[in-house]
């Protein structure tokens, strides 16, 4: 019996230094494979982030567009109403109540009056 102990202590003092030197590769490759999937996954995250703030932004843009605005250019007033953008030829009153004069100035129901300057883009509620 104190042979095969002998034997079972020699064989592990033998492969003890093997078996950790294992242990240690397994748990660095370990850490290692997580820390790039890690970094790849916040990649991702910038990746899906940007993405999502383009996409709102096109969608305020996109709502911009079919808001009610009015602008002079190049002397002209040109009238966006519902998305359909087309330059007046006379006072125009809006279904909102608001009324736009060909010389370039809009007057809103509560009487606020706002003149035109060339280039300048006024929204409309």
């Amino acid at each position: 019996m104190e042979k095969m102990e002998k034997n079972i202590v020699h064989y592990i003092h033998k492969h003890s230094f093997s078996t950790t030197i294992l242990v240690t590769s397994i748990f660095i490759l370990l850490a290692v494979g997580e820390f790039f999937l890690y970094r790849n996954e916040m990649k991702l995250n910038k990746m899906i982030s940007e993405g999502l703030m383009q996409f709102k932004e096109e969608k305020q843009a996109e709502s911009m567009m079919l808001n009610n605005q009015v602008m002079m250019r190049d002397g002209k007033i040109l009238l966006r109403n519902n998305g359909h953008t087309a330059f007046m030829n006379g006072d125009t009153v809006l279904p909102d109540g608001t009324k736009v004069t060909k010389d370039g100035y809009v007057i809103k129901r509560d009487g606020t009056k706002i003149l035109l300057k060339e280039g300048k883009l006024v929204q409309l509620e």
